[in-house]
Parts: structure tokens; sequence; C-alpha cells
């Protein structure tokens, strides 16, 4: 009996050791860190790139959008990002435009945080 139950415990352990692997190695169930979100944003995303780059690139990583033209902003939403283990929030980006539709800033703002 003693030897049926420690396989037991050693096979659940193994199970938990091997699940918590594959979700960490899967970024937290999909998740994004946000530094690294902004970074990849950001160098892809040049000063000067054209609105219809930006929407682009936005639509490519699944970004809510909607450009507001009196403003010459694009407001965005991120999808889910994590900031560590158990934080995860969405980011809203403003990607400001000049008159010639070229990109002038982006700023990176919290949106929402909370627990999963």
């Amino acid at each position: 009996m003693r030897t049926r139950t420690r396989l037991l415990i050693l096979g659940m352990v193994l199970v938990g050791v091997i699940g918590y692997g594959i979700f960490v190695s899967s970024g937290y169930g999909g998740a994004r860190d946000v530094a690294a979100f902004e970074a990849e944003m950001r160098q892809s995303l040049p000063l000067g790139s054209s609105r219809e780059q930006v929407d682009e690139r936005f639509r490519a990583v699944g970004v809510g959008r909607r450009y507001v033209p009196a403003e010459r902003t694009i407001y965005a939403i991120t999808p889910t990002v994590r900031r560590n283990l158990f934080t995860f929030e969405n980011v809203q980006i403003l990607a400001h435009f000049d008159d010639m539709d070229h990109l002038t800033a982006l700023e990176f703002q919290p949106a929402l945080s909370g627990r999963q």
C-alpha cells in the first residue's frame, strides 16, 4: 500500500511539474509582457510611419482601434498583457499623426487591471 501511495504522489507531482512548465513556456496563458509588447510596437512602428502602416500593424497583433480624424489620433486597446504572474491588464495606445498622416508619437497607458 505504501508503494502504491508513493507512486501515486510521485505521478501527481510529475503531472504538476509538467503542467506548470507548459503554463510558463506559453507566457502565462498566452498573455504578452507589457514592457516587451511596448518595445515591440515602438520598434515596428518608428516615428514617421504612415497611418496605414500603423493601422495594419495594430490589426496584425489583434489590437482593437478607432481613428478620430479631428484629433489625428488612433485610439487602440490591446488584448490582455501580463504585468507579473497574477496581474494582467489591457493597455491603451494612442497613436498621434501630423497633417500628412505620419506618426508623431505613440503613448502607452494602463487601461484595465485585475487578477485572472
